[in-house]
């Protein structure tokens, strides 16, 4: 008998510890209306910098590492530690397409708890369109983000 609660314990035990450890991985989504007929393209951080013109105008989706501080908003790959200004793509968020998180009224820009969201050095997939025209702050970027329309953050 105590074999028997013993080994009840140890599996309630282990059920919660796999609960628990799927909760700290969670993923939150905001989406936008804009580019709702849009078609997006799954493209490579890596062919996007060497080439950004090849994507002026199309509507992609694109994973990396957030940069985030007072005046910066930028994207870049997941495997580059030290990256230059030129291996970062400018992330231009605008008020025209308001990212909203999927079964909340909470804005990516919104605050939590009375504090703005942390989300600098977090991975995320986005959608959006491609400017390689313009390169951002000081021009210091491979190419601008536009019209982000899909956040995935992890």
């Amino acid at each position: 008998m105590y074999q028997r609660k013993n080994s009840s314990f140890i599996s309630l035990l282990t059920a919660l510890l796999l609960l628990c450890t799927s909760c700290s991985h969670t993923t939150k989504v905001y989406t936008s209306d804009c580019n709702e007929e849009a078609e997006f393209r799954k493209v490579k951080f890596a062919d996007l910098l060497r080439n950004p013109i090849a994507y002026d105008g199309q509507y992609i989706q694109i994973f990396g590492r957030f940069i985030g501080d007072r005046h910066v908003s930028a994207l870049q790959a997941d495997n580059t530690d030290s990256a230059t200004e030129q291996q970062e793509l400018w992330i231009n968020f605008t008020p025209d397409c308001p990212l909203v998180q999927k079964g909340t009224h909470t804005g990516f820009f919104d605050n939590e708890e009375g504090h703005y969201a942390s989300v600098n050095n977090h991975l995320m997939t986005i959608k959006c369109r491609v400017d390689a025209h313009k390169r951002g702050l000081h021009n210091g970027f491979a190419a601008i983000l536009n019209d982000v329309s899909y956040l995935e953050l992890k």
